[in-house]
């Protein structure tokens, strides 16, 4: 058990693996520029709801339009604190975008996915369902997703009354439970095509820890950085798809 933790751990290597596979085979560039492009459009769109409405805001939820009206202190306060609240609204609003355009992104995720398994494996994969019916079950899985994740997000607000180390506590199995979930997410699109059930899906990822902690963990680390989160999203869809292939599915062949 130690020793497939030790040696999955290196799959964060897919990364890489994932760039060089996307370099090699230039077809898939236009699902990464659709990709790209439909999750920075969302973006900008936080950013003017941010720009436009943060001050409005501000001033009627927390009540900053009357600080401007007071005292000297309480117009510092007010330029103090305001700076802060567009940050947090832009980091919120911006990472509410990621997990809409991740819906939306859905279909393409999925069809870029099968095609790097077409171009690694020479299989042609032909999906059994009319194109607008395929659309919908990628949208719905991908909502299915979020809501189970969302899930596991609110399952572990509790650890934060812990006095002392609830907030110690909450961060490590966030972390945790990160890891796993970005891993099932991008791993999930193969498993898709391959008709596994989802409790088969999540089995999959649970008795492999070394991948969560190896890939999963890189992969956590970037969806930190805002816009490289969004640049690298194509990558981290070939990687996940190469990563199943290797791991699961050559196995099962043999």
């Amino acid at each position: 058990m130690i020793k497939n933790i030790v040696k999955d751990s290196g799959s964060f290597v897919y990364l890489l693996k994932g760039m060089r596979f996307i370099g090699e085979h230039k077809s898939l560039l236009k699902y990464s520029i659709i990709q790209v492009g439909i999750t920075c459009l969302n973006f900008i769109l936080s950013l003017y709801f941010v720009i436009t409405n943060g001050k409005m805001i501000f001033d009627e939820k927390i009540g900053g339009a009357a600080w401007l009206a007071g005292e000297w202190y309480l117009n510092v306060l007010y330029f103090v604190l305001i700076i802060p609240f567009f940050l947090i609204l832009l980091v919120v609003s911006f990472y509410l975008i990621l997990l809409i355009s991740q819906i939306i992104i859905a279909p393409f995720n999925a069809v870029m996915s099968e095609k790097v398994e077409e171009l690694y494996t020479g299989r042609k994969y032909k999906d059994p369902l009319p194109f607008f019916k395929a659309v919908w079950r990628d949208i719905r899985n991908e909502i299915i997703k979020v809501l189970i994740f969302l899930a596991i997000f609110v399952a572990q607000l509790p650890l934060l009354l812990i006095p002392g180390i609830g907030a110690v506590l909450f961060s490590i199995t966030l972390v945790l439970s990160s890891m796993f979930t970005l891993t099932f997410d991008l791993l999930d699109y193969p498993m898709e095509r391959d008709n596994l059930k989802v409790g088969k899906r999540f089995a999959i990822i649970r008795k492999n820890p070394g991948i969560c902690f190896g890939y999963g963990g890189i992969v956590y680390l970037i969806f930190l950085v805002p816009f490289v989160n969004i640049l690298i999203w194509p990558v981290l869809i070939t990687s996940g798809t190469l990563l199943y292939i290797d791991k699961f599915q050559k196995k099962e062949d043999e």
